[in-house]
C-alpha cells in the first residue's frame, strides 16, 4: 500500500489511521518547513521537493512516486497558506487572490495527476482539505 501526502505534516497522522498495515510513504511540497528535519513520514519516506502549484511539476512528482513506491493507493492533498490578516473582513483582494491558487488550483493539479495513476490500479482514495484558517 502506498500513501502519498502533498502539503503539511497533518496528512501523516491521518493517513496512518486509514490503514493498519505499515505502508510506504512519499511526500511532496514546495519547501520543507524550517527545522522540519526528516519528511513527515519519517526518515524512510520519500521526500520530493517540487512546486506543487506548477501543473508541469506533477508528471515529475508522479514518476518519482511510481518508481519508488510502484504507485499510489491513498493520497492526501492539504492546501495551506495564510493571509496574515486576523480579521476576515479586512482581507484585501490582493491577499485573497494570493491564497486562492493554493487552496484551489494546487489541489486540482494534484487530483488531476493522481487520478491518472490511481484509476489503472483499480481505484484508491484522494482526500483534499483546506480551511478558512487561510483567511486569517
Amino acid at each position: 500500500m502506498a500513501r502519498v501526502g502533498f502539503g503539511a505534516t497533518f496528512p501523516a497522522a491521518l493517513t496512518r489511521r486509514l490503514e493498519a498495515p505499515p505502508a510506504e510513504e512519499a511526500w511532496a511540497r514546495s519547501e520543507r518547513a524550517p527545522g522540519a528535519g526528516a519528511p513527515p513520514g519519517g526518515p524512510a519516506a520519500l521526500f520530493i521537493e517540487a512546486d506543487v502549484g506548477d501543473p508541469l511539476s506533477w508528471p515529475v512528482i508522479m514518476e518519482k512516486v511510481s518508481q519508488a513506491l510502484g504507485g499510489v493507493d491513498i493520497a492526501y492533498l492539504n492546501a495551506g497558506v495564510v493571509t496574515g490578516e486576523g480579521d476576515v473582513g479586512k482581507v484585501t483582494d490582493e491577499q485573497y487572490r494570493r491564497i486562492m491558487p493554493v487552496k484551489v488550483d494546487h489541489v486540482v493539479f494534484g487530483v488531476r495527476a493522481l487520478v491518472e495513476h490511481i484509476l489503472p490500479r483499480g481505484g484508491g482514495s484522494i482526500v483534499a482539505t483546506a480551511s478558512i484558517a487561510g483567511l486569517t
